[in-house]
């Protein structure tokens, strides 16, 4: 008999028997195997699935994927606010400087910056003055420093 007339329906060589008898005997009946396989992997799935263990790892997970949530949503509430301030402060700045560019183009064409810089070249000019009499009381007629004891006239 060959192995084609062996064959069952299922496609299984031999008796059915899963253990075989050797080369020359019916081989072991690995449809029968594998089926058996795909129960216990589903029997095992559904056991580890209904378990207390996994109904606690879910538990656990779902309260920690809540709190990621909850702090994801602080961070970006305060990365949105911050972004505000920072608008706010640029807009700030912005309105400062052209402040400034106003007050600086008053100062260079109306009176008061006239004034003020007149006075200040006025102070300015004095304290060079002063600054060159004190110099030349304290620097000897020789025209060096050291010679003097730092006496002034």
């Amino acid at each position: 008999m060959d192995e084609r007339e062996a064959m069952d329906p299922a496609g299984s060589v031999g008796n059915g028997g899963s253990a075989g008898a050797g080369p020359e005997g019916p081989g072991p009946d690995l449809a029968a195997d594998l089926r058996t396989l795909g129960e216990n992997l589903r029997d095992a799935l559904r056991a580890a699935w209904e378990s207390r263990e996994r109904e606690r790892l879910q538990a656990e997970i779902e309260g920690g994927l809540k709190a990621l949530g909850h702090a994801l949503g602080q961070t970006f509430d305060e990365a949105a606010r911050d972004l505000r301030s920072r608008e706010r402060a640029r807009e700030r700045v912005a309105e400062v400087r052209r402040k400034m560019a106003g007050a600086r183009a008053e100062w260079r064409s109306g009176h008061a910056g006239d004034r003020v810089r007149g006075e200040s070249h006025e102070m300015l000019h004095h304290l060079n003055e002063s600054l060159q009499r004190s110099k030349a009381r304290w620097t000897p007629p020789s025209g060096r420093p050291g010679d003097r004891q730092g006496t002034p006239e």
